[in-house]
């Protein structure tokens, strides 16, 4: 299992505790990625603390994605897409 993502830290060293930042975004999804392989039919494969990893960084990335939609300059288009994204997670 991977550790979780990096929180940033105020004197340059690293974190390992989750922390939920839209600058983790990217690396959010890709752990998710290497977390859920694509022919993956159930969750049983991954331990308690894995779902429990898996849940906070979906959690997050929902978050992130609300968030997004809320900005100016966002499209309806742009919006409707990011909802859509939330309701499929």
């Amino acid at each position: 299992m991977e550790p979780p993502l990096p929180a940033a830290s105020t004197d340059g060293t690293q974190v390992t505790e989750f922390h939920c930042h839209p600058a983790n975004t990217f690396d959010a999804i890709a752990r998710v990625k290497t977390m859920l392989p694509g022919n993956m039919e159930s969750y049983e494969p991954l331990s308690v603390s894995q779902r429990s990893q898996l849940r906070r960084i979906m959690l997050c990335i929902s978050d992130t994605s609300a968030k997004l939609a809320k900005l100016p300059g966002v499209s309806k288009e742009d919006q409707n897409l990011l909802k859509k994204l939330r309701s499929d997670m």
